[in-house]
């Protein structure tokens, strides 16, 4: 069974999103109903060469950030994170076919 879904075709390199150079894609199946939600365009060696040189530029800088300073960034990425949570719950259980008590249960983030 086929339905229309999103197509990721970009990653996130360097603080902006962009466009995947590498052409095979696969589709991403919802294991619950077996329906075709989406496709995601695979990353080619050149995009995971630029993925890993903006993460080396940007590494000095990082290492030179205080607690307090990575402690701000985390707490602004929860924020965002709850922010969108509906959305990630969606897609949680879209891509992985799970319950929505699993999907929305923290329990499963603790360490």
């Amino acid at each position: 069974m086929r339905t229309s879904g999103h197509c990721f075709d970009q990653n996130y390199i360097a603080g902006a999103f962009v466009p995947v150079t590498g052409e095979e894609r696969v589709d991403i199946v919802n294991p619950a109903t077996e329906a075709v939600v989406g496709q995601a365009r695979l990353a080619s060696r050149d995009d995971a060469r630029r993925a890993v040189e903006a993460a080396m530029r940007a590494q000095p800088a990082f290492a030179r950030t205080t607690v307090a300073e990575r402690v701000t960034l985390l707490e602004r990425l929860e924020a965002s994170m709850l922010a969108h949570a509906g959305e990630i719950l969606e897609a949680t259980i879209t891509e992985y076919g799970g319950p929505v008590a699993r999907a929305a249960s923290p329990k499963h983030c603790e360490a």
